[in-house]
């Protein structure tokens, strides 16, 4: 797990309202990170998921007033998670982890409890049935590790 810990706290409790979104992108592969940044601004979200990225590695970078984490396969353009966060979000950031190219989580210090959010990339009933045991398998595990106390979304 990358260790990102940022000065700043952020209240990501229950009782503060953070607004969170999901999109399936269907890839960033032609330049969509300007168009997910527009409209993380035009819905005031501090926080997207985002699948199906097909970009390639895992890590996080910074573009913008946003910082970007990243879950892909390290060769090929397939599947892909990102959780892309605003500023004061990205301050919260603890640590994230890149499970693979289906699963991702990022966790954030919160004022009264941290939070863990989660964002995967089922794979569809279509899917060799070997690779959805893997991917419920490698979803359980982690969600098994989630610290506890921590609200995970």
């Amino acid at each position: 797990m990358a260790d990102l810990v940022g000065e700043q706290r952020i209240n990501l409790s229950c009782n503060s309202q953070m607004k969170l979104g999901t999109w399936n992108v269907r890839s960033m592969l032609t330049g969509k990170l300007e168009a997910v940044k527009a409209e993380m601004k035009r819905l005031d979200l501090a926080v997207l998921g985002s699948s199906e990225t097909r970009w390639q590695g895992q890590g996080h970078f910074n573009s913008g007033d946003v910082r970007v984490v990243m879950s892909s396969q390290s060769e090929g353009r397939r599947n892909g998670v990102t959780i892309v966060c605003d500023k004061s979000s990205a301050w919260a950031i603890m640590g994230y982890d890149t499970v693979n190219d289906r699963i991702l989580s990022v966790r954030f210090r919160g004022k009264e409890t941290n939070t863990t959010i989660i964002q995967i990339y089922a794979p569809t009933s279509t899917t060799e049935e070997e690779i959805r045991e893997r991917f419920y398998t490698d979803l359980q595990a982690k969600l098994d590790r989630f610290p506890t106390g921590d609200t995970i979304w």
